[in-house]
């Protein structure tokens, strides 16, 4: 192709018609927008609506409700409402079942846990 700076990218606005984007700045990425021109966009590790996620130099990056289905371990803090929070996990090195108390924080199982639940006592 012929014409067109260091670094721009091709596209296509029509049949038979080309057009040029600019390059961008180090570190944003290409979106496609549909039918219309790409742009750049810069992606980060705030929390900020409608911006690609991008760890930071830890692997972490900071969001608000974050809705995905788990399984498999879980490490690190736990919260939640205990009104809504059903999952239990088993504390290997005790044998105890943890679970949520009225009061929103972690308690044991006194008795086994069935599908419905269990009897939520404070840990020892």
């Amino acid at each position: 192709m012929v014409g067109g700076a260091n670094g721009s990218i091709h596209y296509q606005t029509g049949s038979g018609a080309t057009a040029m984007l600019a390059a961008g700045t180090a570190g944003y990425l290409l979106q496609t927008n549909g039918a219309a021109a790409p742009t750049w966009v810069q992606a980060t590790n705030g929390n900020t609506i409608n911006t690609i996620v991008k760890r930071d130099g830890s692997g972490n990056f900071t969001a608000g409700t974050i809705s995905a289905s788990f399984s498999g371990n879980l490490t690190g803090n736990v919260t939640g409402n205990a009104d809504t929070a059903t999952a239990m996990a088993n504390n290997g090195a005790s044998g105890k079942v943890v679970c949520w108390r009225a009061s929103g924080v972690l308690g044991q199982c006194s008795d086994a846990p069935t599908a419905s639940g269990c009897t939520c006592v404070a840990t020892p």
